[in-house]
Order: structure tokens, then sequence, then C-alpha cells
């Protein structure tokens, strides 16, 4: 694996935990990236099964990513309040961006992460930028295959 590709994801990982920069010098704190071959869902007795394309690699990983949510962080800070007013989370601290990826983003609001999806997949940064928007003017929270603001 590339130099290149750890060092993003240490700079995503410290994206979601910011007091875990000090891991690397003082507990020998490495990062992996793994590349899965198959999967495999063990629901119990009988319910054993090999699942295919359940592992999407995130099309922004690196710095495409990273320059969104310092974007989204610097320049829309109230887009972001506005996300987290449409839905039930904490509201006692700011939101932050931490993390995006096709499916959706996540917000750190304190030292807790949160998953919010988009209402449709977005496989390219216009993509994400109009779900974006879209989510900044909506009235209500979208479900899956509702985009009308």
């Amino acid at each position: 694996v590339e130099p290149a590709a750890t060092e993003a994801a240490a700079e995503r990982y410290y994206r979601y935990f910011p007091d875990s920069r000090d891991y690397h010098s003082a507990h020998d704190f490495d990062f992996w990236v793994l590349q899965p071959v198959r999967h495999r869902y063990i629901g119990g007795f009988g319910a054993i099964h090999w699942l295919d394309h359940v592992t999407l690699a995130n099309p922004f990983a690196g710095k495409a990513e990273a320059s969104m949510i310092g974007h989204m962080n610097s320049d829309h800070a109230n887009a972001i309040a506005h996300y987290v007013a449409l839905t039930d989370l904490p509201r006692n601290v700011p939101a932050q961006m931490v993390g995006i990826d096709s499916e959706g983003f996540h917000l750190r609001i304190g030292k807790g992460l949160h998953w919010l999806a988009f209402p449709t997949s977005c496989n390219n940064p216009g993509a994400v930028r109009q779900a974006l928007v879209l989510l900044a003017r909506a009235k209500a929270w979208p479900t899956a295959g509702q985009v009308s603001a």
C-alpha cells in the first residue's frame, strides 16, 4: 500500500477522533489499509453466507474528501447546523463534518459521531454538492428516493 494511502487514512481518522493524534508516539499506534477479498456473514446457526459487493470504496478518499469537508466546515457552518436541526441529533455544541462518501456523511457533535445518509447515492463531487444544497434548503430530512426540497 502506498504511503499516501496510509497518510490519508490517518488524517481521516484524526478528523473523526482529534484527541488521538498523539497515539503514534505514545502507544506505538499505526494505520493499516485493508483490502477485503471476501465477506462472511454469520447470523446464527444455519445462517452463514458469503457476501459479494458489500464494501464500497470511498470515491472521495484523500484530498477530495478533505477539501469538501474543509469547505463545508469553514464556509457553510449554517448549512451543517440546518442538517442537525432537521434531525434528532444533539444541539448542545456546533457540529463539524468529519467524513463524506457517496452514501452520506458523518458529523462530530462533541465526542459523538453521527451518520446522515444522502437521499440518493452521489458518484462525483458535483452530485455531493447538489445533495448538500438540497439538504440545506430542505424543510424535512428526505427519505431515499425523495429529491425535492
